[in-house]
């Protein structure tokens, strides 16, 4: 399972205000690690200050990515642009320049900085649309279809060629699964919501597969994804190790509200259909508002499981939580 190898130095975390840069931090001063973190916002409001060394800057800054990188052992980049998020004026200039440029950046500055390695946070998505019933691996081909994957994609690639000063290969990539916890509330607490108020509609027959984490186990990859020697050059897929059928997440849903799962839904065939004609629409206006309601119709359709396997063999990944055990505490938290 390689050989740990004892971080002596600073870890700076960038992205460190999300959902799973806060469990980051939380796993890792446990540990007794040293975190500096990379924030624009005032490290005031920031939750775990105390906690940690903070920098002001932005990855688009290289004058703040040096000062926060001296004296850096390891680099866990989690700042990018990630889905819309209900902003229209988003382009894919906009992640081209944050998660490309951005990424691009730390990989610069941290060879300069004579950092030893990069763990870089991408995402299953890059994998594309997988065939039902087929979980894919490190080894499937990836076909990113959105900006947002595009550009996930694209930095990988940068990551995975980066070098450090002594010119030996220097990151890793670890492809989460949809990542849930305590904090993770975008669009399972919209769904709590419309489920509990009765006008949620099952879209697609619910056979489509997908993968979970636990924000906790994440910063449990990230950490070995770091001290681990056998993990430079290295991809994985981060999982709770189990694959998910949609009915099986709804109907866990709809019980932790006490309410029965319908039996009714609309059709795959109706969907891809109607997906179809927004892609028609979206080239004539409404590009924007059109491409974020094709994301999250297609979210309800497609098979994104992808198996977590080689991480658990190569570097003695253990996932703690599962979703069917944890989702009821987690479930109290959407409200």
């Amino acid at each position: 399972m390689g050989v740990s190898v004892v971080l002596k130095g600073t870890l700076l975390i960038t992205g460190a205000s999300g959902q799973i840069g806060l469990a980051l931090i939380e796993h890792l001063i446990k540990k007794d690690y040293r975190v500096r973190i990379l924030i624009h916002q005032n490290p005031i409001s920031f939750p775990l200050v105390q906690l940690v060394t903070p920098y002001w800057g932005n990855i688009l800054n290289p004058d703040s990515l040096h000062k926060a990188m001296k004296g850096v052992d390891v680099v866990f980049h989690l700042a990018g642009l990630t889905h819309t998020k209900h902003n229209n004026k988003i382009r894919l200039a906009d992640y081209e320049r944050i998660n490309v440029q951005g990424t691009k950046h730390i990989v610069e500055i941290a060879k300069r900085e004579r950092v030893t390695k990069i763990v870089y946070f991408s995402t299953i998505s890059v994998y594309g649309r997988s065939v039902e019933d087929k979980l894919l691996n490190e080894y499937s081909i990836a076909q990113p279809s959105t900006a947002y994957a595009k550009t996930k994609y694209k930095a990988e690639e940068m990551v995975m060629n980066a070098c450090s000063f002594t010119g030996n290969p220097m990151g890793v990539v670890l492809r989460l699964a949809s990542v849930y916890g305590d904090r993770i509330k975008g669009s399972f607490a919209a769904l709590r919501k419309a489920i509990q108020q009765g006008w949620f509609i099952p879209i697609g027959s619910g056979n489509n597969h997908r993968s979970m984490v636990h924000e906790k186990d994440v910063a449990q990859a990230a950490e070995l994804a770091a001290t681990k020697s056998n993990a430079i050059g290295q991809i994985y897929n981060v999982t709770d190790g189990q694959s998910y059928t949609m009915n099986q997440l709804l109907s866990l849903i709809y019980s932790s509200l006490n309410k029965s799962k319908p039996n009714y839904y609309l059709p795959d065939s109706l969907v891809h259909f109607i997906l179809r004609r927004l892609a028609y629409l979206q080239a004539i206006r409404y590009h924007n508002r059109i491409e974020r309601l094709q994301s999250q119709l297609s979210l309800w359709v497609e098979n994104t499981g992808v198996n977590g396997q080689k991480i658990q063999e190569e570097l003695g990944y253990q996932p703690q939580y599962h979703f069917e055990d944890t989702w009821k505490s987690i479930m109290k938290t959407y409200i």
